[in-house]
């Protein structure tokens, strides 16, 4: 049907994804569909729409997508850019259920009710903070998020902890002001919510920073090598080996490592291209030393996004813990 998007904005689909992860139901994620898996068990197909209008046309009771069980219960469930109050009534008054990208949803299945309005439009801030989610972006605010009060520092300050250039953080505070994340007054600046920020971050991870990042597969010693001896000096263990390091009930079977020289992990843990590759170093984007104290994990901020990007169960079990356990994935709003 040429309403539907068919997924063709992976970040849609993301934010979808952490809004249903909010909503404490379990998003089932393929190449090419999104399933949410509700509390009481229950599975339900997102279909994505580029418009609520598209949305209502292809959800006529004719409609394919317009499936209802045995008990007349509605099995799909719209995934919009945004839903206004006025348009979520009218989808409400035809028993479509929907999410939209900013978590204004309506899902009623038994035993599972849902019903969010007044969020702001997250497709608009998409729209208008374009500066703030190139790959510059994303690290700069990667670095004022794992430590906040950098945002109060000089720009020369920050650009050493995002390992960018002082213009692409003038460009990105300019933007995150414009779109009311960052709040200059005479006393400096403050993330004015940054749980929001955190939110707009993980669903961008996936699609506007994590491909630019440089990565080399290699072969070498299983995970539990790592987790034993460390990563050398000035490296940083990730993904799955993380979430086994932070007793998340994860037995890891690859090895994430950031490192800012490829050549010092080749040589101490004798990591080769020959063997199948079960280590992956990737590039280090942050300056340890300036953005996060220095430890032997990422932060858990770039665990949780690692691992939610990874596609894998397992790893997304793991990081729904991370999500409980760590404070600092859930900050408080200025």
């Amino acid at each position: 049907m040429a309403t539907e998007t068919g997924w063709r904005d992976d970040r849609l689909r993301s934010a979808l994804a952490q809004r249903l992860r909010e909503l404490d139901t379990e998003p089932l994620v393929t190449s090419d569909e999104l399933w949410v898996r509700t509390p009481v068990g229950g599975e339900l197909r997102v279909v994505a729409f580029d418009s609520p209008a598209a949305a209502e046309r292809a959800m006529r009771p004719t409609s394919p997508y317009s499936t209802r069980s045995a008990d007349d219960v509605p099995e799909t469930v719209v995934g919009l850019p945004y839903v206004g109050r006025a348009t979520g009534q009218r989808l409400r008054e035809q028993r479509v259920q929907y999410l939209d990208a900013g978590g204004n949803a309506w899902i009623t299945q038994p035993g599972f009710y849902v019903r969010v309005e007044g969020r702001p439009n997250q497709a608009r801030a998409w729209a208008t903070s374009q500066a703030s989610f190139r790959p510059s972006g994303m690290k700069v605010i990667f670095a004022l998020l794992v430590n906040p009060a950098l945002v109060a520092h000089t720009i020369a300050d920050i650009a050493d902890a995002a390992t960018v250039s002082t213009g692409a953080v003038s460009e990105t505070l300019a933007a995150l002001r414009r779109n009311n994340h960052v709040i200059s007054e005479p006393g400096g600046r403050y993330i004015r919510d940054p749980r929001d920020l955190t939110q707009r971050w993980l669903a961008a991870y996936p699609t506007a920073l994590l491909p630019h990042l440089k990565q080399r597969p290699f072969g070498g010693p299983d995970p539990q090598w790592w987790l034993k001896n460390g990563p050398p000096a000035g490296s940083y263990l990730g993904g799955e080996v993380a979430l086994e390091a932070l007793g998340l009930g994860l037995h890891s079977i690859e090895t994430l490592i950031y490192a800012d020289s490829v050549k010092e992990i080749v040589r101490e843990a004798h990591l080769n291209l020959r063997e199948s590759a079960n280590t992956i170093v990737r590039e280090l984007f942050w300056n340890p030393a300036t953005a996060v104290p220095d430890a032997p994990l990422v932060p858990p901020l770039l665990i949780y996004a690692d691992a939610v990007a990874s596609g894998d169960p397992r790893q997304e079990e793991a990081a729904r813990l991370l999500w409980d356990t760590h404070d600092e994935l859930r900050p408080v709003q200025h």
